[in-house]
């Protein structure tokens, strides 16, 4: 009875192979961000952006079995998601920025337009830190140095 159990258990991808899928689709995106680095361009801005929103949905549809992957695969899932969107408003600013009219109102839209390029660029750091940590405590726990 107890050999039946262990053999159902060892049929499931084991952990190391949930880790590895997991760990390379957010490699996927990672280099998409580092490969944006120097373009600050509208246009490339918001084909980031939709690559991002497609990887969340790559890294939300794996089918994990371990249940500390899945709280890990929902949290890059959103912190892909959350960074294609500040990506999209990054992509607006840098938009609005450029259709501005040289008079007194655009100068005004210039000014709105370079605080939410501002904002939303503080946004896409903040996430990126917050990635940073999410990463080391994912690597932690697939290498086993780490159980939570």
């Amino acid at each position: 009875s107890i050999a039946k159990l262990r053999a159902i258990a060892g049929c499931g991808p084991s952990r190391i192979s949930q880790c590895n899928q997991l760990i390379s689709t957010i490699n996927k995106g990672s280099t998409l961000v580092n490969a944006q680095k120097d373009r600050y361009d509208a246009t490339s801005s918001r084909h980031l952006a939709l690559q991002l929103k497609t990887v969340a949905y790559e890294i939300q549809i794996l089918e994990l079995e371990n249940k500390k992957l899945e709280d890990y695969q929902n949290q890059f899932s959103q912190f892909f998601r959350e960074l294609s969107q500040a990506f999209s408003e990054i992509a607006l600013a840098l938009e609005a920025g450029h259709r501005v009219e040289t008079n007194r109102e655009g100068r005004q839209k210039l000014e709105e337009a370079q605080n939410q390029l501002a904002i939303a660029g503080q946004k896409a750091n903040q996430t990126a830190e917050e990635e940073d940590t999410l990463i080391e405590e994912l690597q932690n726990y697939c290498q086993g140095t780490s159980q939570f």
